[in-house]
């Protein structure tokens, strides 16, 4: 499982040192920086966004209407050899995947709570710096770099 290890530094000026040491690490990380709110959460990694259990929330609302409809349009108008039961699930289906594009489509990813809490602080020159590791030792790594170069505060998702 990722890691995500953010941390704010005042100014863009504060936040090189540290990123230069990041990106030039064996194995070098990936560094995204953020210095304006909102932050576009689509550019956050996966582990800082709810991006999954809002496609869920999605994909059962579009199920549920989606078979409604079904069940609907059963009672009006009846193909041979179509029942209710069948419309309702080629609507429950079709719920699904209208859900699922409509997710694709706007963008549902939040950001979490200690991402969105940090945010606040930028605008004024503060620049937030994200990055993703795959092992905790190296999330451990970059987290002590975000110290040692000034970053406050500096945490885990």
């Amino acid at each position: 499982m990722a890691n995500v290890v953010y941390g704010v530094f005042p100014s863009a000026a504060q936040s090189e040192p540290a990123i230069h040491e990041l990106v030039n690490h064996q194995p070098p990380f990936s560094v995204q920086t953020f210095d304006n709110q909102p932050i576009d959460t689509n550019h956050l990694p996966e582990g800082a966004t709810e991006f999954g259990r809002n496609i869920i929330i999605s994909c059962v609302w579009g199920t549920v209407l989606g078979a409604l409809f079904g069940l609907a349009s059963g009672w009006v108008y009846t193909f041979p050899g179509f029942g209710p039961v069948l419309n309702t699930l080629f609507g429950a289906g079709s719920g699904i995947i209208i859900a699922f594009y409509t997710v694709i489509m706007i963008g549902t990813r939040v950001a979490l709570e200690p991402i969105r809490a940090v945010e606040q602080q930028l605008g004024d020159g503060s620049v937030l710096v994200v990055v993703e590791t795959e092992a905790r030792k190296h999330a451990e790594l970059v987290a002590d770099c975000l110290e040692k170069h000034k970053a406050d505060p500096v945490d885990y998702l």
